[in-house]
């Protein structure tokens, strides 16, 4: 995939280079504050939360549940397990429409 960006962009980022800052203040070599916390979720059996300075917080939780199974049955059938995921990609409030 090709991008393109406009002579200004091109501008604003080789300037931001030479002058060592970026559009958020920190420096080129300065990086965001990471903060990692566990079991964040009650209702889940593991969970976890990023936030990588002030603008990334992802939060992940999972939740499982055993049934007891037939092996010979499931070995018939050659799935002996599924999953599902659920992605929120627009998790913020902010997206709300």
């Amino acid at each position: 995939m090709e991008v393109h960006i406009s002579d200004d962009e091109k501008l604003f980022l080789i300037s931001g280079v030479e002058q060592d800052i970026r559009n958020d203040g920190r420096t080129c070599a300065d990086f965001r504050t990471i903060v990692l916390e566990r079991g964040v979720l009650s209702g889940t059996n593991g969970s976890c939360r990023v936030q990588l300075g002030q603008t990334t917080d992802v939060l992940a939780g999972i939740k499982l549940e055993l049934e007891s199974f037939d092996p010979a049955a499931e070995k018939e059938a050659k799935q002996p397990m599924s999953f599902h995921v659920d992605f929120s990609a627009n998790a913020s409030s902010q997206f709300a429409g």
